[in-house]
C-alpha cells in the first residue's frame, strides 16, 4: 500500500506525489480497459501492481508494514 506523500505529511502536493497519482491513475484505467475490477492499485518493487481490493483490506498490519517497507526502500 502507498500513501500519497502530502496526505501522509499534511501539506501540499509535491511533484512526486502528481506524478505517482497519475501514473496510477493511468494504470488503473488500463486495467479497467481490460475488464479488471474491485482492484486496489499500489506499487510492489518499483511496479505498480492491481491486488483485489478485499485481498488488500484483509491484509494484517505486518503484511502492510512490510509494504510500506519495500515503498520505502525504493525512495
Amino acid at each position: 500500500m502507498v500513501v500519497l506523500g502530502h496526505i501522509q505529511r499534511g501539506g501540499k502536493p509535491v511533484p512526486q506525489d502528481r506524478i505517482l497519482a497519475t501514473r496510477m491513475g493511468n494504470y488503473a484505467v488500463k486495467l479497467l480497459l481490460e475488464d479488471k475490477t474491485g482492484l486496489a492499485i499500489g506499487i510492489i518493487k518499483e511496479k505498480l501492481v492491481g491486488m483485489d481490493i478485499l485481498k488488500a483490506t484483509e491484509l494484517s498490519n505486518n503484511d502492510r508494514k512490510s509494504l510500506i517497507q519495500v515503498y520505502k526502500q525504493t525512495k
